[in-house]
């Protein structure tokens, strides 16, 4: 709506409806689609073509572009000849003044669109239309890359040629277009000499892909030769080809029989050839193999095997007669197991027998039984148990005579009462050294005053005067561990305990102050003037720049191509206000293309 309401503090508020006619702009009307989505209703309104414009500046330049282009008609001109011109006393098209470029016509004759572009007209798709004339031999060199289905006509030989989208290179073979010396490949349509001549087989072209129409078969192995398709453009062409590998099929016919007789193979076989071999009385084939390789292979064998069967048939039953041999040597010996077997037992029974009497004549005899035995040797250990024997006397606290002795020559040796008496004398003060209570002391002042290796509380500050400038004056790189809240803080704050830590998480990359208060990180610039924030809330800035760095001067930062963000956003605000304004108070096209050019003069 182009009134604007009255909110509950007396402000005027705008609520412009856009999408009327273009509908995907209907809910845009609050960001940059909204600009776009008017242009859009307004080029819709006037019956021009809408187009999609991304919701950003280039998107509403492009957009009312495209407004101020539908106001003007194509410059369009439909007939039989451009206009401004007449046709002279050759027939030939005379223009007349001056022509813009882009200027369109319309050929009515042709149904082709033409625009005049350095002074001439071109088709305008693509292709020339109109062969280029040369009067030489040689291919025109109009551009490096000649619009596929372009005409070039040789008045010199009167032949028409067109380009197919090949490429030659100097010695004529097919290359691809990016080739080194790669030219365009003109392919004969027609090669009518001086004057008309009326179409004829030396003329006509081939219709089609010639690589598609020309198929050898493979069974024609070597006789029929492949085409040149450089120099294979008309029907005079194909029925040479034609007739000159019919003239091949018909020789090798000729020549091949359908079986060769000799005792010699032939010469210069083809594949499938039959010879019969007079000597041997074999048929053969000749055959090329996968790896190339021709060879003559038997159609037939003739074999003849009675003389190896009746070799056969006498070693079988040799074999059966030295079988049933053998197996009457095994019942011999399995009925001679037999009989030994039953001899065997007989001695066994009576050796069975013989011991049987002899153990009862031990048992009747007068022999002591093994229970007998072993009561007795009971019975005698106890008694030997019983026998009292006085124990040996203990002399262990007694010297032996070789204690003695070496204690004697012990004592020769120790000092004398005059030996101990020097040594005295010799002994310097020792009052003023350290004793263990002394160390103690000391021991426990380094405790209280130095830390340890492994941690402690410092009061005081530290001074680093790094000796080695190649390595960090802190090191916790050891593990990612090492470096998780490598240093803790803490702010001034109404509250106590609010802690702030630096260093490693456990995410990937991930370097991080934690904090869970309401802790101000801050750049602050001569101890006043905070340059930079960033709390909860995000990061702020009072002043905000994009651009290019330099190395650093004497003067600090330098910054090419800076842009001023914030400068830059008050003046697309300003813009935003001004388009709003004039969309809101624009009544036609025309009104609201000045008040969009006035608003964005300035951005």
């Amino acid at each position: 709506m182009s009134t604007p309401t009255t909110n509950s503090a007396g402000n005027l508020v705008w609520k412009p409806q856009v999408g009327l006619y273009a509908k995907v702009a209907d809910k845009q009307r609050e960001s940059y689609g909204g600009i776009v989505g008017a242009l859009q209703d307004t080029a819709a309104a006037n019956g021009f073509e809408t187009k999609s414009y991304p919701h950003n500046f280039a998107g509403i330049i492009a957009a009312i572009q495209d407004l101020t282009l539908s106001n003007n008609a194509p410059p369009v001109t439909p007939g039989p000849n451009p206009g401004n011109g007449s046709i002279n006393a050759d027939g030939e098209w005379e223009q007349v003044g001056t022509i813009d470029d882009g200027r369109l016509w319309f050929d009515t004759r042709q149904g082709r669109l033409f625009i005049y572009v350095n002074n001439e007209w071109i088709q305008t798709n693509g292709a020339d239309g109109l062969a280029v004339v040369t009067d030489t031999t040689d291919p025109p060199v109009t551009e490096d890359t000649p619009a596929l289905g372009q005409f070039w006509f040789s008045q010199t030989h009167g032949q028409l040629f067109i380009h197919d989208g090949n490429y030659i290179d100097s010695e004529g073979n097919i290359v691809p277009s990016t080739d080194p010396g790669a030219e365009p490949f003109w392919r004969l349509i027609n090669g009518a000499s001086d004057g008309i001549e009326v179409p004829n087989t030396a003329t006509v072209a081939l219709a089609g892909n010639p690589t598609q129409r020309i198929q050898v078969p493979e069974i024609s192995g070597d006789i029929i030769q492949a085409p040149d398709l450089n120099t294979f453009h008309t029907q005079q062409d194909y029925n040479i080809w034609s007739v000159d590998n019919l003239l091949l099929l018909e020789e090798a016919i000729l020549n091949k029989s359908d079986v060769v007789i000799n005792d010699q193979p032939p010469e210069n076989p083809t594949v499938g050839l039959l010879w019969y071999d007079t000597s041997n009385l074999d048929l053969s084939i000749y055959y090329i193999d996968e790896e190339g390789d021709g060879q003559w292979v038997p159609t037939a064998t003739p074999y003849t095997y009675d003389s190896e069967l009746d070799a056969i048939r006498a070693s079988i039953t040799s074999e059966a007669v030295e079988r049933q041999e053998k197996i009457d040597e095994v019942y011999a010996v399995i009925n001679g197991f037999d009989f030994a077997d039953s001899s065997t037992v007989s001695q066994i029974q009576e050796s069975l027998n013989t011991l049987q009497s002899n153990t009862s004549a031990i048992a009747q005899g007068n022999y002591a039984i093994s229970n007998e035995i072993n009561s007795a040797l009971s019975a005698l250990d106890t008694k030997i148990e019983a026998i009292v024997i006085p124990p040996t006397p203990d002399l262990t606290p007694y010297a032996t005579t070789d204690t003695v002795n070496l204690l004697e020559t012990r004592l020769a040796e120790l000092p004398t009462q005059s030996d101990v008496s020097a040594v005295i004398a010799s002994i310097p003060n020792v009052s003023s050294f350290v004793n263990q209570q002394n160390i103690d002391t000391a021991i426990e002042l380094l405790r209280q005053q130095c830390l340890s290796k492994n941690g402690g509380v410092i009061n005081g500050n530290f001074v680093i005067n790094r000796t080695n400038y190649d390595t960090p004056a802190l090191d916790f790189s050891s593990s990612y561990r090492n470096s998780s809240e490598a240093f803790k803080l803490q702010s001034k704050a109404p509250t106590t305990n609010n802690y702030v830590t630096y260093g490693a998480t456990n995410k990937m990359w991930e370097q991080a102050w934690k904090f869970a208060a309401e802790e101000d990180f801050c750049w602050i610039y001569n101890d006043a003037h905070k340059v930079f924030s960033i709390t909860k809330d995000g990061p702020a800035c009072s002043q905000l720049y994009l651009g290019d760095f330099a190395t650093n001067d004497d003067n600090g930062r330098i910054i090419n191509n800076k842009i001023d963000v914030r400068d830059r956003i008050t003046s697309y605000q300003s813009a935003f206000n001004k388009i709003r304004q004039a969309v809101n108070n624009s009544t036609d096209y025309d009104s609201l293309k000045a008040g969009l050019i006035t608003a964005l003069a300035n951005v």
